[in-house]
C-alpha cells in the first residue's frame, strides 16, 4: 500500500513541473495519463482493501492510535 502511494507521489512530482511548464506536450499528457492511473488504482485500492487492514489490527489487538 505504502508502495503504491509512493509511486503515486513519485508520478506527481514527474508530471506536475512538465505539466506547469509545457501544458501540451506529448510528454505532459503521457504523465498527466500515468499520474491518473496511479491516482485511480490507489484510490480503488485503498477503498477495497481498508476494511481488511482494520480487520488486521483489530485481530493483532493493536492500538488505532
Amino acid at each position: 500500500m505504502l508502495s503504491l502511494l509512493l509511486i503515486m507521489f513519485a508520478a506527481f512530482l514527474a508530471w506536475f513541473p512538465i505539466w506547469i511548464i509545457w501544458p501540451d506536450a506529448p510528454v505532459s499528457r503521457i504523465l498527466g495519463l500515468v499520474f491518473a492511473v496511479t491516482f485511480f488504482i490507489g484510490g480503488l485500492s485503498l477503498k477495497k482493501f481498508s476494511p481488511l487492514v482494520d480487520l488486521f489490527v483489530k485481530r493483532k489487538g493493536w492500538p488505532l492510535r
